[in-house]
């Protein structure tokens, strides 16, 4: 993914990390397994992860005996990270405000969060910071409903201030494909990176009608919107969607790239 350009909302999840945190989850780790390898990311390497909500990548990472610093501009994010996990060393504030430590990192990691940085000084600063032969490792979740269910509520629910919501079944490859070409395109053109691996792996995810409500709450447009439309919003999608069990197939794009000798 590129850099978001318009960055009115970066730390609008803020203000609902609890429904965040309910709302995005855990990948199953063997979706990175991968990656991790390709970036040689294992046991005592040390990590920086940019961007780390309340924590969806961040246990894994612990899980995986990696040497974790956590920044989050976030400070409600903060508080379910730090609460979670007591130990964890914990920045505020945004990855392009961090010390530019030299090589002091094995990999620079990001679950959902790396196109919030600036390319301008991210991608000097994620150089400065890596070890010569570190990593950045990043990943991006894109889920669709079953079509029918889908399209129903593309015409019916997300249209006016939800309409960002809406997902065509017909060209979502398509906007996957593109958006992550253009990511590694900004890594390329960076002039310090080189794009070694990337994957695109299909998970499917049950839910229920609350769990669904609690991921469409937990995006920066829904997240904006004042109480009585958030509450429009579940009420209109409980409409179209009543008691049946649901089916997310999230699409996980991953990337790794070598920093520039």
């Amino acid at each position: 993914m590129k850099a978001n350009t318009d960055r009115t909302h970066a730390t609008a999840f803020d203000a609902h990390a609890a429904r965040y945190d309910a709302g995005r989850r855990v990948l199953p780790v063997t979706l990175l397994a991968d990656a991790f390898a390709e970036a040689g990311l294992a046991r005592g390497s040390r990590v920086l992860e940019v961007g780390a909500g309340t924590g969806q990548l961040t246990g894994t990472l612990l899980e995986r005996g990696m040497d974790v610093v956590a920044v989050e501009p976030g400070e409600q994010m903060r508080e379910i990270l730090a609460a979670r996990y007591p130990e964890l060393p914990l920045r505020a504030g945004y990855f392009e405000d961090q010390p530019p430590e030299l090589q002091a990192y094995d990999g620079i990691v990001g679950a959902n969060s790396w196109h919030w940085v600036e390319p301008a000084r991210g991608y000097p600063l994620a150089a400065t910071l890596l070890k010569e032969r570190g990593s950045l490792l990043f990943y991006w979740t894109f889920a669709l409903l079953a079509a029918e269910l889908q399209r129903r509520l593309n015409a019916e629910v997300f249209t006016g201030p939800f309409a960002n919501q809406a997902r065509d079944p017909d060209t979502f490859d398509d906007y996957i494909a593109e958006v992550t070409a253009a990511g590694r395109a900004e890594i390329a053109d960076s002039g310090l990176f080189t794009v070694a691996r990337w994957d695109l792996i299909q998970d499917t995810v049950p839910l229920d009608i609350g769990g669904y409500l609690d991921y469409l709450r937990s995006f920066a447009d829904i997240a904006t919107l004042d109480r009585p439309a958030q509450d429009r919003l579940a009420d209109q999608v409980s409409a179209v969607v009543g008691e049946q069990p649901l089916e997310l197939t999230e699409q996980v794009y991953v990337v790794v790239a070598h920093r520039r000798r």
